[in-house]
């Protein structure tokens, strides 16, 4: 349910057939960091389940669900990208699982940064996040055949809220 909360709030975004496919990408993330803001308080109920290892397999439930629903919307990108000729991506079906599954993999990260925040250190949880998603977002570019610094997941300010939000 989740997950089709967040495609349905970007809908507007991945409809617009004004947009090009790197705008849409960036503009989905960015919307998706929104929407965490705004419910930051279901959000940190969920990342205090998820931390807790007696619910791996519900958050693997929960993670596979996600990239069900997420794969076929960002293939669909990967595919106007590619079309566009603005992405250089191989399989678009294979690089959307790839692209979920490396903002899955920093579930640990995730619940350090929220941990660190919630005893008053937000700057230097949003400097650990944030380096980490320079990272990751090098490597999509690198997947995607796009130049330095064309996706972007997110942004320090607008981590910075959503973190804060969260450790409340």
């Amino acid at each position: 349910r989740l997950t089709r909360t967040i495609i349905a709030g970007a809908r507007d975004i991945l409809d617009d057939d004004k947009l090009d496919a790197l705008t849409k990408l960036n503009r989905f993330f960015a919307r998706n960091v929104a929407w965490k803001a705004e419910t930051a308080s279901a959000m940190k109920r969920l990342y205090t389940v998820f931390a807790d290892p007696a619910n791996a397999v519900l958050y693997q439930r929960i993670v596979r669900a996600g990239v069900e629903a997420l794969a076929p919307v960002l293939a669909k990108l990967v595919e106007q990208g590619n079309r566009e000729g603005t992405f250089d991506a191989p399989d678009p079906g294979i690089v959307a699982e790839m692209l979920l599954h490396i903002t899955n993999a920093r579930q640990a990260l995730t619940i350090r940064a929220l941990a660190a925040a919630t005893h008053g250190e937000t700057d230097k949880a949003t400097d650990m996040f944030i380096a980490r998603i320079r990272k990751e977002e090098a490597l999509v570019n690198r997947i995607l055949g796009l130049p330095k610094g064309s996706v972007r997941f997110i942004d320090r300010a607008n981590f910075r809220k959503v973190l804060a939000a969260l450790a409340q």
